[in-house]
């Protein structure tokens, strides 16, 4: 694994976690190691992050210049995008690596998917409102499609010039997203109703072949 900034680890902070989701954390990050694409390391001061994950049911709202994702018990209950508390494996490998990409590709922590130049089907702006609670049998695109629209929203073209798929492709799988009523489209269309997901399976069962569908193995 190769650090994607400079020579050092990339850097996650987390905002109103306990010390029991920390050291919870800390063991996952241990456990995904082999399939990040970058090393990573947990740090205090979310103002040196590059990352920073925000308990919003503690309403956190650390300063600092860092991407951050809010995460909660209860995700539905607050903005688009907001993952799971306590963090679903899946969801933290994903969002982890897509931040590992844009760092990679020299976009600083503000950075957002870029629209393709003269890309005329590019399509109308998609934005996610809530990643599925059951991601066992996710595929490597729906993965990587969740994590860049956690980041901000996009359109299809752009989603597939990040993703490096066919538009079609993704198409298809944006398509599946809004029948499950986690897509929207941001011009006003009006969002499925939320659909009951199986419950989450153990981090053991997620894991086992993550690495290879994220195609995160060098």
């Amino acid at each position: 694994m190769t650090p994607v900034v400079g020579h050092r680890p990339l850097r996650l902070a987390c905002a109103g976690f306990s010390e029991s989701d920390l050291d919870s954390l800390r063991g996952t990050l241990a456990r995904l190691g082999p399939y990040l694409r970058a090393s990573w390391e947990l740090i205090d001061d979310p103002r040196d992050a590059d990352l920073c994950l925000v308990s919003l049911d503690t309403g956190s709202a650390p300063a600092g210049g860092a991407r951050r994702v809010g995460c909660a018990a209860r995700p539905r209950e607050f903005p688009r995008g907001t993952l799971y508390r306590p963090l679903r494996v899946p969801q933290l490998l994903a969002v982890l690596s897509e931040t590992s990409r844009a760092f990679a590709e020299g976009a600083g922590p503000e950075a957002t998917p870029a629209q393709p130049a003269g890309d005329t089907q590019a399509g109308p702006t998609l934005r996610l409102l809530a990643w599925p609670l059951d991601l066992e049998g996710a595929s490597r695109l729906r993965l990587h499609v969740l994590a860049v629209l956690t980041f901000a929203p996009a359109s299809v073209g752009t989603l597939a010039a990040r993703i490096g798929e066919d538009a079609a492709a993704v198409a298809s799988e944006i398509e599946a997203l809004r029948r499950e009523g986690l897509v929207e489209q941001v011009a006003g269309e009006a969002p499925a109703a939320p659909r009951q997901a199986p419950p989450q399976a153990s981090w053991r069962g997620l894991v086992r072949g993550l690495g290879q569908r994220l195609g995160f193995f060098l």
